[in-house]
C-alpha cells in the first residue's frame, strides 16, 4: 500500500469476535482514533498505542 498511498503511515482495524469466537472485521480506518483506548481501566495499552503514533508521525 505504501507504493500507492506515500502519505498512509498506518492503518486501523476494528475487529469484533462472535460467539464462537470467529473475528470479523468490522471495519478499517486510515486515520485511525488512538484516544478510544484512553477509555481503558489499565492505561498500558493506551500509552502503547501513543507511543506508536508518534514514532510512526517522526518519519514523515
Amino acid at each position: 500500500m505504501n507504493k500507492k498511498y506515500k502519505r498512509l503511515k498506518g492503518i486501523g482495524v476494528d475487529i469484533g469476535l462472535d460467539q464462537s469466537l470467529k473475528p470479523w472485521v468490522i471495519e478499517v480506518n486510515a486515520k485511525p482514533d488512538p484516544y478510544i483506548f484512553n477509555q481503558l481501566k489499565d492505561k498500558t495499552m493506551y500509552r502503547k498505542v501513543i507511543r506508536y503514533f508518534r514514532h510512526a508521525s517522526q518519519k514523515q
